[in-house]
C-alpha cells in the first residue's frame, strides 16, 4: 500500500506534533494507547483511499475498453460555449479551425504524437497500425479533468488537441504508446507537455 508508515514512524510523528490523520490535537495525542488507536484508524483510512483510487482506475479502464469496442462514445455537452472553447483550442494548437475534427493525417494535428520520440513513434506504428485510425478523431482533451475541476471545463489553457485513442488511453491512466498503467500525475504531465510542445 502506498505511503504506509510503521507504527514507530506514526508515533514519532505524533510526538513531533505532526498529525497524519489531520484531526484535533490534544494532550492525549502523546499517550501510547491513543497513538496505537489512531494508527489503526489511519491504516484503515489509507486502505479505503487506495480502494477508491483502484476502483476509479478500473472504471476508467472498463470505459476505455467499451469505447474501443464501439459500445460507447465520448460524451460532450455541445453548446455555444463549448463550440467557442473548442474553436479556440484548435486555433492555438493547429493554427485554424474549419469545423472538421476527423483527419486521416491526424499526426499533423495530434499534440501527443508531436512530442513522442522517434522510438515511441516507431513502436506505435509497428504495434497499433490496425487501430491507429481511431486517432483520426481529434478530441479537445482536458488536462485537469472535468469531473474534479468542472470550473475549468471551458478554460482554453486547460485543454489540448490529441487523437482519440491517445485521449482514451490517458484518461484510463494508461501510457498512450506502451499501454502500461500510469499515475494521475503522469497522465496530467503528458497533456501538459503536449500543450507545451516538448517533453519535460
Amino acid at each position: 500500500m502506498n505511503n504506509t508508515k510503521t507504527l514507530l514512524q506514526f508515533i514519532f510523528d505524533c510526538n513531533s506534533n505532526k498529525c497524519n490523520r489531520r484531526t484535533f490535537k490534544s494532550d492525549n495525542c502523546k499517550k501510547e494507547q491513543k497513538q496505537e488507536c489512531c494508527y489503526k484508524r489511519w491504516i484503515k483510512e489509507q486502505e479505503l483511499k487506495q480502494q477508491k483510487i483502484q476502483k476509479e482506475i478500473q472504471d476508467r479502464k472498463e470505459k476505455h475498453q467499451k469505447f474501443l469496442n464501439g459500445e460507447i462514445d465520448l460524451e460532450y455537452e455541445v453548446d455555444d460555449a463549448y463550440e467557442e472553447f473548442r474553436k479556440q483550442v484548435w486555433i492555438r494548437d493547429c493554427g485554424a479551425f474549419d469545423g472538421i475534427v476527423k483527419h486521416k493525417d491526424w499526426k499533423k494535428y495530434c499534440r501527443i504524437w508531436n512530442i513522442l520520440t522517434d522510438t515511441e513513434k516507431k513502436y506505435f506504428d509497428n504495434n497499433y497500425s490496425e487501430v491507429a485510425f481511431i486517432n483520426e478523431n481529434l478530441d479537445v482533451c482536458h488536462i485537469q479533468e472535468r469531473s474534479s475541476h468542472p470550473e475549468m471545463k471551458y478554460t482554453v489553457d486547460n485543454a489540448v488537441i490529441c487523437g482519440r485513442m491517445f485521449h482514451s488511453r490517458l484518461d484510463a491512466y494508461t501510457s498512450p504508446v506502451y499501454a502500461r498503467s500510469i499515475t494521475k500525475e503522469e497522465r496530467n504531465r503528458w497533456f501538459e507537455n503536449a500543450k507545451r510542445g516538448e517533453r519535460k
